[in-house]
């Protein structure tokens, strides 16, 4: 597998000297990392969280595939599969988690990208197993198969900062919809696993639809120009957020909801492509 790796690394780049650009590559992914920067788990900040992609995991995976993986692990015990496949199935994803457990910066549920196919090959296996069960089990394996047809619709366009339901259970239940527990997930996890500026294009249309004409307050978490959408908004930095705003409409990204502890970005008017939360304030706050 390595041999074949450096042969594709060899071919993509063209250059005797691949490898050297590809490790370089490497090097740079991180050459602007803040080793101060804090990390946002469930309300709380701090360098790094040991349960960080569990809590990913768990929480932005659909439940059902969450369930057939749950089952196909019972599916293979024993003597139920060779220990070859156990070991195909299991070790590789089990190294790369452990590994990025310990040593991934917390910055997303795509850090553990590469264990997810070894998960839905088990999760396979669970559906398989329920399958061979009769009826009961197929009508098991079809339900769960709608459930994660229905979650992907529900969110569609916005998949990025899809949330299953368990996101939702002990925090704000009403909030669950065809979209799972996506309205929950700043309560959870912010970044990369909800908002990296994809939104602004359906901003674009809300404003034109809703704040036309109107003074909008932008606090906008991406790195493309908002004005590339013809989006002229006042930009709003994180840290005002804290302080208590003047009226006026507002737009805040959901990684700055995540971290804001200001009460009044708790109770947004509306969201716009699940990740920027609009709050529309009628009057300052008194003192």
């Amino acid at each position: 597998m390595g041999a074949i790796a450096t042969l594709v690394i060899q071919a993509v780049y063209l250059s005797p000297g691949g490898l050297f650009l590809y490790s370089t590559g490497l090097q740079r992914v991180n050459a602007d990392h803040n080793p101060d920067y804090l990390v946002y788990l469930g309300g709380q900040l701090a360098h790094h969280f040991t349960g960080y992609f569990a809590a990913a995991y768990l929480l932005k995976e659909p439940l059902a595939a969450i369930l057939l993986v749950a089952l196909g692990l019972f599916a293979l015990r024993g003597k139920a599969a060779t220990r070859r496949v156990k070991l195909f199935l299991l070790l590789p994803p089990a190294v790369l988690f452990a590994a990025h457990t310990v040593f991934a910066d917390n910055l997303g549920m795509r850090y553990i990208i590469p264990v997810l196919p070894f998960a839905y090959l088990v999760g396979g296996a669970g559906a398989a197993w329920l399958i061979r069960r009769g009826a009961w089990g197929r009508a098991v394996t079809a339900a769960l198969g709608l459930w994660m047809l229905v979650a992907a619709v529900g969110v569609y366009p916005d998949h990025l900062s899809y949330f299953n339901e368990a996101a939702c259970l002990t925090k704000n239940p009403a909030a669950i919809g065809v979209d799972g527990g996506t309205r929950c997930g700043p309560l959870w996890l912010d970044d990369s696993n909800v908002d990296w500026g994809q939104s602004l294009k359906q901003v674009k249309h809300w404003v034109e639809r809703n704040a036309k004409g109107q003074r909008v307050h932008l606090a906008y978490f991406g790195s493309l120009p908002p004005s590339a959408y013809g989006l002229n908004a006042v930009p709003v930095r994180p840290e005002q957020l804290a302080k208590d705003p003047e009226a006026g409409v507002y737009l805040v990204s959901a990684h700055f909801v995540a971290r804001a502890q200001a009460a009044w970005l708790r109770t947004p008017t509306e969201i716009i492509g699940h990740a920027m939360y609009v709050y529309r304030v009628s009057t300052t706050p008194l003192p």
